[in-house]
């Protein structure tokens, strides 16, 4: 069974605040679910091939990403693109950050 400090460590990882009660619960839940996944251990996957992994198909120079180009594009299409944009900050457009 997973210790008061871990659970009290884990929770501060996931920033709950959890009463008495709540962390004996949690660490019932938390062992369970661990020995659960303990069984994992016991089977026999030697006969059992890799399944692909998405990022594979990246690793092979043909499959990768195309490369990036430039393109003229006209005055007319520009200012289409622009007008369409709800954030503009000079001739840049702005968007959400995402990092």
């Amino acid at each position: 069974m997973i210790n008061k400090k871990e659970i009290e460590h884990i929770a501060n990882l996931a920033k709950l605040e959890l009463s008495e009660e709540e962390k004996e619960i949690f660490g019932r839940d938390l062992s369970f679910i661990l020995e659960y996944f303990s069984l994992l251990d016991e089977l026999d996957v030697s006969k059992i091939e890799p399944t692909f992994h998405s990022t594979e198909k990246f690793l092979i120079k043909e499959e990768r990403m195309r490369e990036d180009e430039v393109k003229n594009w006209s005055e007319e299409e520009k200012m289409k693109i622009k007008n369409n944009f709800v954030k503009k900050e000079g001739d840049y457009l702005k968007t959400r950050t995402i990092l």
